[in-house]
């Protein structure tokens, strides 16, 4: 079971600085992203939210957002895209799955999308 809550020490998205999950959002059960990610649903999930929180204009905190779900999705496909020599055998399914949609992703975004992702 892959584990992957905070990438890079990052907080949960729409949650205070401290990392902290808002359990008066989220309830008390666990987050949608843990859920996500034991249904192995999480790198489809989050190239989605990059596109939405980047696309859309509702909240000043969408670019954080977006560019912690492009963290997050890096993070799961970090094990395949570290390796100097991508073979098929070595690597966890999940981690090629979040690569390939790494790459998808990557292909659909703008120039000045990909600036407010990597500023």
């Amino acid at each position: 079971m892959l584990h992957l809550h905070h990438p890079a020490g990052s907080p949960t998205p729409a949650s205070p600085s401290d990392g902290t999950v808002r359990q008066h959002y989220y309830g008390p059960s666990r987050t949608l992203w843990v859920d996500l990610l034991d249904l192995r649903w999480a790198p489809a999930f989050a190239a989605g939210n990059v596109l939405k929180y980047l696309r859309r204009h509702k909240d000043p905190t969408d670019p954080d957002k977006a560019r912690w779900y492009y963290a997050a999705l890096r993070g799961l496909a970090s094990p395949y895209l570290d390796c100097a020599v991508a073979s098929p055998a070595p690597f966890p399914t999940h981690a090629r799955d979040a690569a390939a949609i790494l790459s998808t992703l990557d292909s659909l975004l703008t120039p000045a999308e990909r600036d407010i992702l990597l500023s």
